[in-house]
């Protein structure tokens, strides 16, 4: 089960929120302005099965979040 993180700000626009499926395998699902992560999203990391919750500027995680990395056996561990 993926770890739930909530948006302190509850200003999600969703008009403005978008899945993208990345060429590498990741995944970003959040807002988007101009085609670019901007504001709050979630990243999902396929390599290492980690996940980045939070705040997003110019396309790079930016501001408040929370990001999990995977433990093995299904588990997300709480980095910040």
């Amino acid at each position: 089960m993926s770890p739930s993180f909530t948006n302190p700000m509850n200003s999600i626009n969703k008009a403005n929120t978008k899945t993208i499926n990345l060429e590498n395998g990741d995944r970003y699902e959040g807002e988007v302005k101009n085609g670019i992560f901007e504001g709050y999203g979630k990243y999902y990391y396929t390599r290492n099965k980690h996940e980045y919750h939070g705040e997003f500027k110019n396309g790079k995680p930016d501001g408040k979040g929370e990001l999990y990395k995977n433990i093995g056996q299904g588990g997300l561990f709480l980095v910040y």
